[in-house]
């Protein structure tokens, strides 16, 4: 029981910085654009 609530949670904390990590590329590709244009 402990062993799934753990993985069940490390996936949630993936899917969390999953989700961090693509709004902070989202802003670095806005910031780029103007740059490259």
């Amino acid at each position: 029981m402990q062993t799934k609530m753990e993985e069940s949670r490390g996936k949630r904390r993936r899917k969390v910085i999953k989700k961090k990590t693509t709004k902070s590329n989202n802003c670095v590709q806005i910031q780029q654009r103007p740059g490259q244009i």
